[in-house]
């Protein structure tokens, strides 16, 4: 998927989670750490260097949960370190939702990132044009809702 999709998607989303400027940043970021973090910059991508371990779940599934239970189970957190926090659970909400949409284009590590006849994912947008129209989908979708009432004023 197109770093352009990934940031159109991810703000929609994040932004009928909350409307607080820094967390939707946040996710923003996120939403293109995994491929940004390859160091594929100016070189082809292939299956070797693409979507291998900075697409795997799990150390972005761990950091979520240790800082959300940390903020969960900590009294007494300022509300600066409180919002540090929650920045980082968007981020790792960015970049969970990349991997998530990367499955949709293809496959990403399974449990065992080394595997690669475990992987997740089946290759169901397969032109741009599509990925542009499912883009302009989720964020027309996203408007409606948010127009509606269906998006947090705050988190």
């Amino acid at each position: 998927m197109k770093w352009f999709s990934h940031k159109i998607i991810t703000i929609s989303v994040a932004s009928l989670i909350t409307q607080n400027p820094l967390y939707i940043a946040s996710s923003f970021i996120g939403s293109t750490f995994p491929d940004a973090i390859e160091g594929n910059y100016g070189r082809k991508i292939t299956f070797k260097n693409h979507r291998q371990f900075s697409h795997w779940f799990v150390p972005y599934v761990l950091v979520g949960v240790t800082l959300f239970l940390y903020k969960t189970t900590r009294k007494g957190l300022t509300p600066e370190i409180s919002s540090f926090i929650t920045s980082g659970l968007f981020f790792c909400f960015g970049c969970l939702g990349h991997l998530l949409l990367d499955a949709f284009t293809g496959t990403i590590p399974g449990f065992n990132p080394k595997n690669r006849q475990k992987r997740w994912g089946k290759k169901v947008i397969k032109s741009d044009a599509k990925e542009f129209l499912i883009t302009l989908l989720i964020l027309f979708t996203a408007l409606f809702l948010y127009k509606n009432g269906f998006g947090s004023p705050s988190f």
